[in-house]
């Protein structure tokens, strides 16, 4: 018992000791209040975050006068005291007014009412339930976890979150887009989704890809976008795409276009834009700068304000048009060009076949050597391809043509190129002739005729009514002006004119052949015949089939002559051949020869005229086989004649026979081994075969007789 009651008295000593520890702590701590910051107390919890219900299995359904505007199902929900409605694993379907669907889905959404809306029961108990259809006021939803949406025209979104206004009608994120179209996929930073429009845009940092036949995967880089599901159009705007083999197209917007099964149908883009390639398509066939620039092959850069590339249902690029003020540039250094309103290229499976160019056309090609290069302005062009090779087959333009190569120069005519023979066909447009200037000579054809330039060999062929004017070149550096032309008695520095069926050009234009009623004329002078062969280097000319030529011969040298008829001065010799040789300055005719000069005419065999230095006039004329000889009433016949021109005779010889002259009018008959008449007075000095020389002298005619030459009949 004592033991029980020393321990009950030692608990109470302790108990109070305790006390009084407590007593003085409490003290102590009132003592030292003032010092002391005051103690954390939690702020009441907000009533408004009070979970008021939680439900499973909801669906709400929204729709405007009768047409669905939004579907929403989620595995399950929480509503707060405050109205903010929490769902998890959301499935939420947005209705176009033309009643296109878009399916997003996220694990989390939440509700930002605008409205106050109560939770409608449906169904059992056991806290399942959902909401009612008929509730107003819903305001925005805010998905989160990774959000996707399903949107017409197969496109696929893939973003961290996503804010929803049904009052708007309109989605938008600030975070990274991740986006798909068919075989298209990319990205953007931030994006906005209209529903009612059926327009996605994205904001900024756009970029995609995808792999297109033809030009193998194409990457895009943009400020922004914009796809209209509806019209299945992509438009990005400052855009830069690039090829895996090596085209780069940028530009201020571009728009691609799928087709309603998939793949792209076209690219469009406009405000301008510039493609630029390094890759090089190896070209069959003979190549040159004009063949490889409408080839689209090598470094080129293509330049216009619009450019719509058509592709077809394999995803092969089609027809590339492009328009206003539309460039294509190819090379380096001095670059071979198009310029025109418009340019657009057929393809057929992945090869080039048809380059064409309309308005205000401009072509350049690649100088040349010491040529300036092909350069032609026209209305029109078209280009012809062998699509499989890639060579150029063809080059064809056409209205208001200007062109300029190699020395040829044409206005107003159609122009085709083959490139295969390196030849340019000219010919008559719209009922104009066609007409080029060639080596500093203009030739002209007929509506229907054709001129030909043979690039490589530097010729030209004209046929159809061929019209030529030319001036012979200057004298060269030390060279003797005397000696220019092929022409005789055409003089230097003045336009020579000629016609004929065709002509051909070669070596620069030094040599020439006419065929077919051939006319060349320069003045007085003229040469007609059925072929002409002109060599202007070796300074020869050959005319056959019907020749006839006509110059103008200055008077005799006599001293007291009577005034001399002007129409006297010209001199015609007609022949079936003629040749002409300017270095022996002589010119030969063969074959029928008639030669007439005021009254006097003689015919022969063969006629030999010797030039003036340079070709400008006769001196003196030898015709040899069955000599005839009429002049003022008198005939005289001999196997050989020599007309002195200056001195005005004429001497007629016989070989084995006798040479005659007989005056017709009085019957009086001279003759002689050799007969020289003096044509400035009625005299004869005749020659004998023992060499004695006598003049005769003949009996005047009867005033106004009329003379032989005149005689039609003679």
């Amino acid at each position: 018992m004592a033991l029980v009651r020393t321990f009950k008295i030692v608990l109470l000593a302790g108990l109070g000791l305790l006390l009084a520890a407590l007593a003085a702590g409490i003290a102590a701590t009132a003592r030292s209040a003032a010092a002391l910051p005051a103690p954390f107390i939690p702020p009441p919890a907000d009533p408004a975050t009070e979970i008021v219900q939680q439900a499973s299995e909801v669906v709400i359904e929204r729709s405007r006068r009768g047409v669905p505007t939004l579907r929403l199902e989620a595995a399950g929900s929480t509503t707060t005291a405050g109205g903010a409605l929490d769902l998890q694993q959301v499935s939420l379907i947005l209705f176009a007014p033309d009643g296109s669907q878009t399916r997003v889905q996220a694990p989390r959404a939440r509700s930002l009412p605008g409205g106050q809306h109560r939770p409608a029961a449906r169904g059992g108990g056991g806290g399942q339930g959902g909401f009612s259809d008929t509730l107003q006021g819903i305001g925005s939803w805010h998905l989160e976890g990774g959000v996707t949406v399903a949107g017409p025209g197969e496109l696929r979104l893939s973003v961290p979150s996503l804010d929803y206004s049904e009052q708007a009608g309109a989605a938008s994120s600030a975070d990274l887009v991740s986006f798909s179209r068919g075989p298209a996929i990319g990205s953007a930073v931030g994006m906005s989704y209209d529903v009612r429009a059926q327009r996605v845009s994205f904001h900024r940092d756009v970029t995609a890809s995808m792999e297109l036949a033809g030009f193998g995967e194409v990457k895009v880089q943009a400020g922004s976008g914009v796809y209209d599901p509806a019209a299945r159009r992509f438009e990005m705007e400052r855009y830069e795409a690039a090829t895996s083999r090596g085209e780069v197209l940028q530009g201020s917007r571009l728009a691609a276009v799928f087709r309603q099964e998939g793949g792209i149908e076209r690219l469009e883009g406009d405000r301008g834009f510039e493609l630029n390639s390094t890759h090089s398509v190896p070209l069959a066939g003979p190549s040159t700068p004009l063949s490889r620039l409408l080839a689209l092959g090598g470094r080129r850069t293509m330049r216009g304000q619009r450019l719509a590339i058509r592709f077809t249902p394999q995803g092969e690029p089609e027809v590339i048009d492009v328009f206003g003020q539309a460039n294509l540039t190819s090379g380096e250094g001095a670059p071979s060009s198009i310029e025109a309103e418009q340019l657009t290229f057929n393809l057929l499976e992945g090869g080039l076949s048809q380059a064409s160019a309309s308005g205000g056309v401009a072509v350049k090609g690649a100088p040349e050597g010491p040529s300036g290069g092909f350069q032609m302005n026209s209305r029109s062009l078209e280009a012809s391809f062998d699509p499989k090779g890639g060579s150029l087959l063809g080059v064809q333009g056409e209205g208001g043509i200007h062109l300029r190569d190699q020395g040829v120069e044409s206005q107003g005519s159609r122009t085709v190129l083959d490139p295969n023979t390196d030849v340019i066909t000219l010919t008559g447009d719209g009922g104009n002739p066609a007409r080029a200037t060639w080596m500093q000579r203009t030739i002209e054809v007929k509506e229907g005729g054709v001129i030909e330039v043979d690039r490589r060999r530097r010729t030209l062929t004209a046929r159809g009514g061929v019209r030529v004017s030319y001036q012979p070149e200057p004298p060269r550096a030390g060279e003797d002006a005397a000696k220019r032309g092929s022409m005789p008695f055409f003089r230097g520095g003045e336009t020579i004119h000629a016609v004929a069926d065709s002509l051909s050009f070669a070596d620069e234009g030094r040599r020439a052949h006419y065929e077919g009623q051939v006319r060349l004329w320069q003045g007085e002078s003229r040469l007609e015949a059925g072929s002409v062969d002109l060599n202007e280097a070796a300074g020869t000319l050959e005319a056959s089939k019907d020749v006839a030529s006509t110059f103008r011969q200055p008077p005799p040298e006599r001293a007291g002559a009577a005034p001399f008829n002007p129409s006297s001065d010209l001199v015609t010799v007609s022949a079936n051949v003629m040749t002409y040789q300017r270095d022996a300055d002589r010119l030969l005719y063969r074959g029928r020869v008639l030669v007439t000069q005021g009254t006097t005419r003689a015919t022969s065999e063969e006629l030999l005229v010797h030039l003036a230095a340079g070709g400008g006039s006769a001196e003196r004329m030898e015709a040899a086989g069955q000599v005839e000889v009429r002049d003022a009433g008198r005939i005289g016949r001999g196997d050989a004649m020599v007309v002195d021109l200056r001195a005005d005779t004429i001497r007629l010889a016989g070989k084995g026979r006798e040479a005659v002259v007989q005056d017709e009018l009085n019957q009086q008959v001279v003759r002689g081994a050799a007969l020289t008449m003096d044509r400035s007075g009625d005299r004869i000095l005749v020659e004998s075969e023992l060499g004695g020389r006598t003049w005769i002298t003949l009996k005047p005619r009867q005033k106004g007789a009329p003379g032989v030459g005149s005689d039609p009949d003679n």
